[in-house]
């Protein structure tokens, strides 16, 4: 009961804190974002490149 008790109060705390400093945590969460859209979109222009290069190879062949 003790576990319960203050696995709750934690998370009441974490809620109140994640409350209070709400604008930052949007601001980290919209650059992780941010930042993740920048990765996938150079995985993305990394994975074209590689498909056109073995195109031209086949075109070559």
């Amino acid at each position: 009961v003790k576990l319960v008790i203050g696995r709750l109060l934690y998370k009441v705390n974490v809620l109140i804190t994640l409350r209070r400093h709400s604008p930052l945590i949007r601001v980290l969460f919209g650059s992780f974002i941010l930042e993740f859209s920048h990765i996938y979109f150079y995985i993305k222009v990394l994975e074209n490149i590689d498909e056109s290069d073995y195109i031209d190879d086949l075109k070559i062949n």
